[in-house]
């Protein structure tokens, strides 16, 4: 129960950390209107970071539970047990 407790808590913690990201700008975007460029760069910042963080959690599950481990290598290697 403790390694699934601490992959969900990682999890969370990376889902929180590559979300800030994008919630800070939606909110500074509410109040102060920036130039095309700039607004531009940031925004696909955001969204790489928001991709980034789908693929973090399949990777975090991996390392961290031996369950997952075994799953996804009986699925993508085909070298399970």
């Amino acid at each position: 129960m403790y390694k699934l407790t601490k992959a969900t808590s990682i999890a969370l913690g990376v889902y929180m950390i590559l979300q800030v990201p994008g919630i800070t700008v939606e909110f500074v975007h509410l109040f102060k209107s920036s130039s095309e460029i700039l607004e531009k760069v940031l925004y696909d910042y955001v969204y790489f970071v928001l991709c980034l963080n789908n693929v973090a959690n399949p990777v975090i599950y991996y390392f961290t539970l031996k369950d997952f481990k075994e799953g996804y290598q009986k699925c993508f290697l085909c070298c399970g047990k």
